[in-house]
């Protein structure tokens, strides 16, 4: 593991481990091993989650949001609630992007549309080698009328 890895792979950790301690559950994952393997499944199947979001999924824990857990708190359980938050949370990302894609860009300027052109002259693409249907023009095509 990488250096920021291990400092996110503990966050992480501390961030489940003082949601377990809050708990007091009777059958709950206990030993450090433990815990670091759950932590572990659960940053493998749900790599995009930030640790804000991490966070909010263990605070619903102790809010009692994801129901009467019978004194058993496991990596199934786990698993179902960032389930449940994963679905709660696409909805969301689906909303934003749809209300981000209503804005419109503002124009380019005259001065950013000369900078692109001169990015476009500098960066000395090839010349397009297809005609206007998209077809190589070194190639020749026997059955068309062109």
């Amino acid at each position: 593991m990488k250096s920021d890895e291990i400092t996110t792979f503990a966050a992480l950790y501390a961030i489940t481990k003082n949601m377990l301690d809050y708990l007091e559950m009777n059958k709950t994952l206990r030993t450090q091993e433990e815990i670091q393997h759950a932590v572990s499944v659960l940053l493998n199947e749900f790599p995009a989650y930030k640790l804000e979001e991490w966070k909010i999924v263990m605070d619903r824990f102790k809010a009692g949001y994801f129901g009467n857990m019978f004194e058993r708190l496991k990596l199934p359980e786990l698993r179902t609630a960032f389930l449940k938050y994963e679905d709660e949370r696409s909805l969301m990302m689906e909303n934003n992007y749809k209300e981000t894609k209503k804005i419109l860009p503002e124009p380019l300027s005259e001065d950013q549309k000369n900078m692109m052109k001169q990015i476009v002259k500098d960066l000395k693409l090839p010349e397009p080698d297809t005609n206007h249907k998209g077809r190589w023009n070194h190639i020749h095509h026997p059955h068309t009328t062109e």
